[in-house]
């Protein structure tokens, strides 16, 4: 809250007070000016879409305080500064509500987990463990990361971070602002500082000023080390999340039950996302993915720490160059073995000088600016890359001489290591199944929990959400797009425009992104092929054929016939059936059916249709007054109905994108009794 507007009114009333104590004003004047003040401050603060209901209240008891200690114990100003009856009983149901639902529809986390593990991970001398440190501890995206910079700010308990991702205002990527660490500063920055040191570090600085910087090399260069570590507990997009609780739990929002202290403005703040409204809702969304506990959370965490540190920095002492200097005689072998190997390993003269000679080259090459940071499998990977490359070293057939002389040289014992379980393989599916078959298959369930009971207009408004489904679905799981850039207010309501009248609802907006924040991880997963539930052939097969056909001449796209047959026809029939002013006429009805399926599915021509017996035999069949039967009048009517709306009624089956959604036409399949057939056009 700007505390000059709560000067500002004080000033106001206090000058107003003067003025009436003076009589220059009567009481009359005095209270509508009063009330002025009061009503300008309120509208002023509720217009302030960063603010909840439950801040406001806090602002507005705060400044009553502030009239009572400065002012007046009953100053009249108090009847004005106050919120209705009405938004005092919705900000307690909102507080109840609040609390119910901290623990809900949450992933846990511990806290003083992390806590460790971001301390680990910025001892590590690996990249992708640096990485995942300083994202821990400073919140930043993981590719601001590798291309923004963050500083020191002396005499503060912040830093400085500079180069703010995702935003429209490329002025705001220049603008540098303050963030909090989760751990202490002179660990993040000897980190951080050997970080930015790395080759790798500054070739993706190069190609991003370049433009020809690619994402997806970063995430795939961490993903393994990633699984490693945290074994599916947790996505990478996640760290930024669990900085946000672990920065606010440590700043006692969580302790705060009143709801005094804001935390959508807070986390704007740290995050670096504008404070209106729409952002604040989508900075929420990952924040209240997470629930914090004392239970254990990520497995084997000792284990995985062990790991992590067998990647320390290595500092090469006297001893080790005394041993790579060692002087040897021609002929003799030097015994390079384990203490329990059963066979010992020696090498001869030869081939210690040799090692000796790359091991130093690898070491002179770490001292280069092409090199990345130097730790034990840094180190071997260029040690064995110089070996073969350089001095023609067979690798393939003595690799275990020239791993037993790292680790003597290193002093490191190999039933000490460590290894954890890599990345699992899983195979997904191919982007036509995903589309035409796991998408409608996954929307069906979500819009059960969209579902609303006595709801006006619900085919309508059943589309559109099977449509704004659909849209997110297709970004999130085939074009892999970033969840918080897909499930943006500004972005769905661009899109909901296409297929409906009405802007997007705020309210409708969070139901639908919070239904799919509560099934990302069963959506993703269900793009993974499973053993043990296999597609079956026709499955595969019809999802390839998919749910249109391209006309070869023209090149356009058609509807297959059973969306026709089970979609579009019932759909002109009833367009038809409200032109004509009829509600249940059967004999109508028929004829419709059998011109619309006529024109549309057998291709007959127009006048062969419209003929007056064949209309009339149909008409006559289906009614049950003998006086009701068909006439010229009738016909009339009928095939001037039809003709006015052929164009509309050829054009309905031209396949267009913000017509049917890709849920109603794989239901019209599932759903259709007939043979499946092509067009053929």
């Amino acid at each position: 809250m700007n505390n000059d507007l709560i000067e500002k009114l004080i000033v106001n009333i206090k000058s107003a007070d003067k003025m009436l104590a003076n009589k220059d004003l009567d009481p009359k004047p005095y209270k509508k000016i009063i009330s002025g003040y009061a009503k300008n401050f309120i509208n002023g603060i509720k217009s302030n879409t960063s603010y909840s209901p439950i801040y406001i209240k806090k602002i507005i008891t705060s400044i009553r305080n502030r009239i009572r200690n400065s002012i007046s114990q009953d100053h009249i100003s108090l009847g004005y500064i106050r919120l209705s009856k009405e938004e005092y009983k919705d900000i307690n149901t909102q507080s109840m509500k609040r609390v119910k639902e901290l623990n809900l529809n949450k992933k846990e986390v511990n806290l003083k987990e992390i806590d460790r593990l971001t301390l680990a991970l910025l001892k590590s001398n690996c990249e992708e463990h640096l990485a995942y440190g300083i994202a821990l501890a400073s919140g930043r995206r993981i590719t601001e990361v590798f291309i923004s910079h963050i500083e020191d700010i002396k005499n503060s308990n912040e830093v400085m971070f500079t180069g703010q991702l995702k935003t429209r205002d490329i002025e705001r990527f220049y603008q540098g602002y303050q963030i909090p660490l989760t751990i202490n500063k002179e660990i993040f920055f000897e980190a951080y500082n050997r970080f930015t040191q790395s080759a790798l570090i500054r070739d993706i600085k190069n190609k991003w000023e370049s433009g020809i910087f690619n994402p997806d090399y970063v995430y795939s260069r961490l993903q393994l080390e990633f699984y490693k570590i945290f074994k599916g507990k947790f996505k990478i997009s996640d760290l930024r999340a669990i900085y946000t609780t672990n920065i606010l739990f440590k700043e006692g929002y969580f302790n705060d039950r009143k709801g005094a202290m804001e935390i959508y403005p807070r986390i704007s703040k740290i995050l670096g996302h504008k404070t209106d409204e729409h952002d604040a809702i989508g900075a929420s969304f990952n924040y209240r993915d997470f629930s914090i506990t004392n239970n254990n959370v990520i497995e084997n965490l000792k284990e995985k720490i062990d790991y992590i540190k067998q990647f320390k920095k290595i500092e090469i002492n006297k001893k080790m160059f005394s041993f790579l200097n060692k002087q040897v005689k021609e002929g003799k072998l030097i015994d390079i073995s384990y203490d329990y190997d059963n066979t010992k390993v020696k090498i001869n003269a030869k081939t210690f000088i040799t090692f000796s000679n790359a091991m130093k080259d690898a070491l002179h090459f770490f001292e280069s600016e092409d090199a990345n940071l130097l730790n034990k499998n840094s180190l071997n990977s260029t040690f064995r890359r110089i070996l073969e490359q350089e001095y023609k070293f067979d690798i393939k057939n003595n690799g275990r001489k020239s791993i037993r002389f790292l680790d003597t040289f290193l002093r490191i014992e190999k039933r000490q290591k460590i290894k954890l379980k890599p990345l699992p393989r899983r195979k997904k599916h191919e982007s036509y199944i995903i589309k035409n078959l796991i998408i409608p298959r996954e929307i069906k369930s979500l819009l059960k929990e969209l579902e609303k009971p006595n709801q006006k207009e619900k085919y309508k408004i059943l589309r559109e959400n099977c449509h704004m489904l659909q849209i997110i679905l297709e970004k999130l799981l085939i074009d892999k797009e970033k969840q918080m850039d897909i499930l943006n207010y500004d972005f769905l309501k661009k899109e909901f425009q296409k297929y409906s009248t009405k802007p997007l609802s705020i309210p409708r907006f969070k139901a639908i992104t919070q239904v799919i924040l509560n099934n990302i991880a069963k959506l993703r997963d269900a793009t993974f092929v499973k053993k043990e539930d296999p597609l079956l052939f026709k499955e595969e097969l019809l999802a390839d054929v998919g749910f249109t056909i391209t006309h070869k001449g023209t090149n356009k796209k058609y509807y297959r016939e059973f969306i026709i047959e089970t979609i579009i026809i019932p759909e002109l029939h009833k367009m038809l059936k409200n032109k004509l002013k009829i509600s249940k006429h059967t004999a109508y009805s028929a004829i419709f059916d059998d011109c619309l399926y006529s024109i549309l599915i057998k291709k007959e021509n127009i006048g062969n249709i419209l003929q007056y017996r064949r209309l009339e035999k149909i008409f006559n069949q289906h009614i049950k007054n003998p006086k009701n039967k068909f006439s010229q009048e009738k016909f009339e009517k009928i095939k001037s109905l039809i003709k006015d709306n052929l164009k509309e009624i050829k054009n309905k089956i031209i396949f267009k994108q913000e017509y049917l959604s890709i849920y109603e036409m794989y239901e019209a399949r599932t759903n259709y009794k007939g043979e499946e057939k092509d067009m053929h056009l």
